[in-house]
């Protein structure tokens, strides 16, 4: 037996430059096969909490109509005491607080005293209720959308109106109708509450006045939004960098407006035209299209008026999603 210490020198293994090179691309490979699928694991489940929350909305939607006989307004309305002075409101999501394990921060909201001036600022602004508004719900957030800054994903269907308001221009088929969140109660939707879409998802501004995100934030334009067409073409003309835009939409759920828990039947869902809100004369907001967007691959998810939800994809039909979106247009869905 040989003991020489250059026999053992030759006989140690080894790897080589080669093998080295070799292995790591296997693993490299490893890697690009496997990564896809672990993303598409945890959208799937990412996707199912989504879907879940809606769900849990939904279910407070039933629990506050058998408690009040109604569905959530748009806005609570508070008179002010003063002859003349307006009316001021709170989100539809407010209402659900209770009814989603949340009394205690329904209880901290002082209605009474909100003036509701800072309601279409961005970000939106309360003198009395900020501690409140900056208090983050889970439900009201999709687990998709990993904005930090956001407070609420999910909102309330406007129909195809982008103020809030029926209105019909030259041509009938071009007019905005009204969405559930103007019905006292579901008799109300003669269109069927199952073919009624009553919140959408939507994504969070990117909260950076500096920067215009189109998929997130919403350009300012002067031009017609009265009807749904007359919406359309104005956010058409948005150009690549708009001159001004809002940047921090969905930061408060207190809110009731198109800039942070409200949205319109106006553009598809993920529409490839940007969202767009009109500001001229001084004043910024109260009419707008808002679109549902995601960033779930191919589509939306939205709930129904009889509590289901159901996935809508981008691609689907604008003429069937604006008829989705209404309560009394008398439109005939079908399958979809």
């Amino acid at each position: 037996m040989r003991t020489d210490l250059r026999y053992w020198e030759s006989e140690r293994s080894g790897v080589s430059l080669v093998e080295l090179l070799v292995a790591m691309g296997v693993f490299a490979l490893l890697v690009a096969l496997l990564l896809p699928a672990v993303q598409q694991t945890r959208e799937q489940a990412r996707q199912t909490d989504c879907r879940n929350r809606l769900k849990q909305i939904g279910l407070a939607l039933e629990a506050f109509e058998s408690a009040n006989h109604a569905l959530p307004p748009r806005s609570i309305q508070r008179q002010r005491n003063a002859p003349g002075l307006p009316t001021v409101g709170v989100s539809p999501h407010y209402s659900l607080l209770p009814y989603l394990d949340q009394r205690a921060l329904f209880a901290q909201i002082d209605v009474n005293r909100e003036s509701g001036m800072g309601w279409h600022n961005d970000p939106a602004t309360s003198a009395v209720n900020t501690p409140a508004m900056a208090a983050p719900v889970p439900v009201f957030r999709c687990p998709s959308d990993g904005a930090s800054h956001g407070r609420v994903n999910y909102r309330a269907s406007l129909g195809t109106s982008s103020q809030g308001h029926a209105t019909i221009g030259d041509d009938p088929a071009e007019g905005a109708r009204v969405g559930f969140i103007a019905a006292d109660r579901r008799a109300e939707i003669t269109d069927g509450v199952s073919q009624t879409v009553f919140f959408a998802e939507r994504l969070v501004g990117d909260a950076d006045d500096s920067t215009y995100v189109a998929y997130r934030d919403a350009a300012y334009v002067d031009a017609d939004m009265k009807t749904a067409e007359s919406s359309l073409k104005a956010c058409f003309t948005v150009s690549q960098l708009p001159a001004s835009h809002a940047s921090h939409l969905g930061t408060s759920w207190l809110a009731p407006s198109l800039g942070q828990t409200l949205y319109n039947h106006i553009l598809p869902p993920n529409s490839s035209i940007p969202d767009c809100g009109y500001c001229g004369y001084g004043q910024c907001g109260g009419s707008a299209a808002i679109a549902s967007r995601s960033l779930h691959p191919g589509g939306v998810h939205t709930l129904m008026g009889d509590g289901a939800v159901r996935f809508v994809n981008s691609s689907i039909d604008l003429k069937l999603w604006r008829a989705l979106g209404t309560i009394q247009s008398g439109e005939v869905v079908g399958e979809w």
